[in-house]
């Protein structure tokens, strides 16, 4: 069973997702039904034997032995599973119909026939069992008019009778399929919808990502910007601070001529120190620093 699940579970290229989950449910209907047919098979089976109703055990038999080989057959591909499956069920239904009459669950087949093609196949392919159910209808009723073939269920059966009811079983299967592919068709559209929504989402992460990565560069071309920048004015500074010390030796005695030499030391000492905390944030920014958290007293500070 996991070996057949495997082989038509896996999704074909350029297959759309509504098929992937249409061909997933033909598989989880035929796993479901193999079972529940053999199970009402061997229960039909005992009760036709006693009956001497030997056509409708031969044509379960083979109905049955169609679905298990198909079950157990993974050479067939799903599309090719899925037209045998249709017509085995078709078949069947029509057969019971000719063989045992309306008051068997004959109807009740055909009309999950055609809901099952409908989910698993599409809207056309239901409109397609509806409209061979109506013709089979119709040659039903004619050999039954025109006495062309004498169906012995239906031998006092009223024509009108029958026309009423094939009439009714076609249009309450053709609502159903209606229903059923409006609402498939609906759930599509809200799947596709939510499919671009999704890629939508995932562009806009895409986006944002890329922008984050670009800011994270910005700020590290800023940080190394910075980081060369002090070093480059650190090198002047460094030779001014060495004149105005090499400034401070003429002309001792004149004050004024000092305390300019001190206004340009002081000024060349403060300007450095605020390129080494430029520096600092830089490397911190980089990582080429590490920060370590310490207590301290505001008020000493302040003070």
């Amino acid at each position: 069973m996991n070996q057949f699940q495997e082989t038509v579970f896996s999704k074909e290229e350029g297959q759309d997702e509504l098929s992937y989950f249409r061909n997933k449910l033909f598989v989880s209907i035929l796993i479901i039904l193999l079972p529940i047919g053999v199970f009402s098979y061997i229960s039909t089976a005992i009760t036709v034997i006693i009956l001497e109703k030997w056509f409708v055990f031969y044509l379960d038999t083979a109905a049955i032995a169609v679905i298990c080989f198909l079950f157990f057959n993974n050479k067939l591909s799903i599309n090719t599973k899925k037209t045998l499956f249709s017509i085995n069920l078709f078949i069947l239904a029509f057969a019971l119909t000719a063989s045992i009459g309306l008051k068997s669950s004959s109807g009740l087949l055909l009309f999950m026939v055609c809901v099952l093609v409908t989910l698993y196949s599409g809207k056309k392919a239901g409109m397609f069992t509806v409209l061979i159910s109506s013709i089979c209808y119709a040659l039903i009723l004619v050999f039954h008019y025109f006495k062309i073939f004498e169906f012995p269920i239906f031998k006092d059966e009223l024509f009108n009778v029958l026309l009423i009811v094939f009439i009714n079983n076609i249009l309450f299967i053709l609502g159903t399929v209606f229903s059923v592919s409006f609402l498939i068709d609906h759930l599509h559209n809200a799947l596709l919808k939510e499919h671009q929504l999704q890629e939508e989402l995932l562009e806009k992460h895409k986006n944002v990502v890329l922008a984050k990565e670009r800011a994270e560069e910005s700020d590290q071309l800023k940080s190394a910007f910075l980081t060369n920048m002090s070093h480059e004015i650190r090198t002047p500074m460094y030779g001014i601070l060495g004149s105005a010390e090499l400034l401070k030796e003429y002309h001792k005695q004149d004050e004024e001529y000092q305390e300019y030499v001190k206004v340009i030391e002081g000024s060349g000492n403060e300007l450095l120190d605020v390129i080494t905390d430029i520096l600092n944030i830089s490397k911190i920014e980089t990582g080429l620093m590490t920060v370590k958290n310490t207590l301290f007293n505001v008020n000493d500070i302040i003070e």
